[in-house]
């Protein structure tokens, strides 16, 4: 990267400002204008292959796994 003359920049939540957009967010998906059940969609732990190839073929935007307790 040095050579090549690259950079790394590190982003959370763009270039937002937080308590002005999550409110936001949360406006739009009480309307039904944010679909998060269709964006997101969890997963056990033991199904990581399930999560990682629907986050590939772009059926799952945001796969969560979960990490169950005993």
């Amino acid at each position: 990267m040095v050579g090549a003359g690259l950079s790394w920049r590190g982003v959370i939540e763009g270039d937002s400002n937080p308590p002005d957009f999550i409110p936001e967010l949360i406006e739009y998906y009480r309307k039904g204008q944010l679909p998060v059940e269709k964006i997101i969609a969890h997963y056990p732990f033991e199904r990581i292959n399930k999560a990682i190839h629907a986050m590939e073929d772009g059926s799952v935007v945001k796969p969560v796994l979960r990490m169950m307790q005993d």
